[in-house]
């Protein structure tokens, strides 16, 4: 499906370029991250905890009550402080090698980085971008306006193996980016 017609109700001419290329990338988001805004960036994990499938079940393709993980985190500028994303992931983690549980468990490993040291490949089905706000991702990401958020499952070896859901600020663009020298890392 084309990126346009994807994000058609979001109005895209309306998005700044940053918000359009971080909507449509199936790359590493840390790494695009980096690159647009010329800042390394942490991840800071929030959460991870095993729950019951239940409404995602069937994006997923496993039975309701089937154990999942769920990791919350949020991406940071090491040097800024600043948060850029908020996301929670939902892994089957029946389907993924036990190298990858342990470091999910154990690092701060940005998840593409992960699925990269494991030489393991994947592919991106997007679901959903929108607008939409809610209070307590807003407060972590330092904002008190809307938000972007783009849903989409990882497949790898022919079944889902986690649904990501990603939030960033609309006001992402600030005249500071926009003027900073390129190749100036923070």
């Amino acid at each position: 499906m084309s990126f346009l017609k994807h994000i058609k109700a979001l109005g895209v001419d309306a998005l700044d370029l940053t918000q359009r290329v971080l909507l449509a990338t199936d790359g590493t988001l840390t790494d695009m991250l980096e690159a647009i805004f010329c800042e390394r960036i942490r991840v800071e994990k929030r959460g991870l905890e095993t729950i019951s499938a239940s409404s995602q079940s069937h994006v997923l393709e496993v039975d309701v009550e089937h154990p999942l993980a769920k990791r919350s985190i949020l991406l940071v500028g090491c040097a800024t402080g600043r948060p850029y994303v908020y996301a929670e992931t939902l892994l089957v983690v029946s389907r993924l090698p036990a190298s990858l549980q342990e470091a999910l468990a154990n690092t701060n490993t940005p998840l593409g980085h992960l699925l990269a040291l494991e030489r393991r490949e994947s592919r991106k089905d997007f679901l959903v971008s929108c607008r939409t706000f809610s209070e307590g991702i807003a407060r972590c990401l330092q904002t008190d306006r809307e938000l972007l958020m783009r849903s989409y499952r990882v497949t790898s070896l022919g079944k889902p193996i986690m649904l990501i859901s990603e939030w960033f600020p609309v006001s992402y663009c600030t005249q500071a980016e926009r003027s900073r020298p390129p190749g100036v890392l923070a």
